[in-house]
């Protein structure tokens, strides 16, 4: 098998298998590769055991080392709640991911070892983003724009800046799925 192929397999496993507790509902939510499939994002979630919401924690793989390192934990930043959807940039350098602030989620970026959280979505924006994803240049990313008062599951995918500007609304049919790579 070819050493991609190898790794592949064990991080598959891993991410399936790896890391879920007796009750079930702490777990590794899988995220994305980097462009050279070098690195992989994800998010390991653990539960209270009373009641409550999840405990996000960013984390990445490397291949080269075959090691995991936890970039954030949500435990660590008591302003942001709810870590949800991490998305590597294409050069491994950066992660966007969403949280919650206050009422609404917006966009996130930090450094993939750990340094430099900053909020991407102006604080102006009074609906939620989430789910981020990558052009494949690193330069624009799209997400979900939803109004918190909506019955829609996903919201509107909508084109940003890396920046956090919003260039357009997508439909469905837009271009965009050809992103996730």
């Amino acid at each position: 098998m070819h050493v991609f192929g190898e790794i592949y397999a064990k991080l598959t496993n891993f991410l399936l298998n790896g890391f879920q507790s007796n009750d079930g509902q702490d777990g590794v939510i899988a995220g994305n590769w980097n462009m050279e499939g070098s690195k992989i994002v994800f998010l390991t979630q653990i539960f209270p055991e009373i009641s409550g919401h999840a405990r996000g924690i960013i984390q990445l793989y490397s291949t080269e080392d075959n090691s995991i390192r936890t970039i954030l934990d949500e435990e660590k930043v008591p302003d942001l709640i709810r870590f949800r959807n991490p998305s590597i940039s294409p050069d491994g350098s950066t992660v966007l991911f969403s949280a919650k602030s206050g009422t609404t989620y917006a966009i996130y970026q930090v450094n993939s070892d750990g340094s430099h959280l900053e909020r991407v979505t102006p604080e102006t924006y009074s609906f939620d983003i989430t789910t981020p994803v990558w052009s494949p240049d690193g330069k624009f990313f799209v997400s979900y724009a939803q109004d918190q008062n909506s019955q829609e599951i996903l919201g509107t995918p909508t084109l940003f800046t890396s920046d956090g500007e919003i260039i357009t609304q997508l439909g469905f049919e837009g271009s965009a799925r050809a992103w996730i790579y």
